[in-house]
């Protein structure tokens, strides 16, 4: 099933994945790990191939089952979820679980990490549901988030913040405020990537969006 998924055959994966699923051993506790992750990548895959009320049923049983095991759903899991709410247009929905799962990670582990990755796609949520000024606020936390952590991963991922702070920016018209936005995000990704990496590319041509907006160019 995974080597189906890799090569993009993702209905004949799914077929594979509910026949494990099928002959899995009883009893079945959400504390095998085996288990869960076979369930998740069954969810996975029938969210790649379209099948998304299929997926969204399954990963609900799961948190259900994980609520009466663990007294709570588990992150990961609400993260999956949402992620199929989103593919459904459920923004609504999606800003929930994703609000639910940052005060999770807060208060059960408080990783600055995930917790700014968690608002930047809050944030990316807001944008799609047309919610600007919600975006904005949670960009610009992420953002900040990141700076408490000294990885050069999360360097790179603060520079995905500011450029979607950018892009907020520039959605509202504030114009001088994205520009600073995707100049810091330039910054940062020069510092990890060199001057010629493909990224840089692209950011600059958000950088030159904000520059023809205020007549700069």
């Amino acid at each position: 099933a995974q080597y189906l998924m890799q090569v993009g055959k993702t209905e004949e994966a799914c077929q594979y994945y509910d026949a494990a699923i099928q002959r899995y051993p009883e009893p079945i506790s959400v504390n095998d790990e085996t288990y869960m992750q076979l369930i998740r990548q069954t969810a996975d895959a029938q969210t790649a191939s379209g099948d998304l009320e299929q997926a969204e049923f399954l990963v609900r049983q799961v948190i259900l089952d994980e609520i009466e095991a663990l007294g709570h759903p588990l992150t990961g899991t609400l993260i999956q979820l949402t992620h199929i709410v989103f593919r459904q247009e459920d923004y609504a929905q999606a800003i929930e679980l994703y609000q639910q799962a940052i005060q999770m990670e807060e208060k059960l582990s408080g990783d600055d990490n995930l917790i700014a990755s968690h608002r930047n796609n809050l944030g990316r949520v807001y944008m799609a549901a047309g919610q600007l000024q919600e975006a904005i606020d949670a960009f610009t936390q992420a953002a900040e988030e990141w700076t408490h952590t000294e990885a050069t991963e999360h360097h790179i991922n603060r520079s995905l913040a500011l450029k979607n702070l950018a892009l907020a920016y520039l959605e509202t018209k504030e114009f001088s405020k994205a520009q600073t936005a995707i100049e810091d995000a330039i910054q940062l990704s020069e510092v990890e990537y060199g001057p010629d990496h493909p990224d840089i590319g692209r950011d600059a041509n958000i950088y030159a969006l904000t520059l023809q907006a205020q007549g700069k160019q």
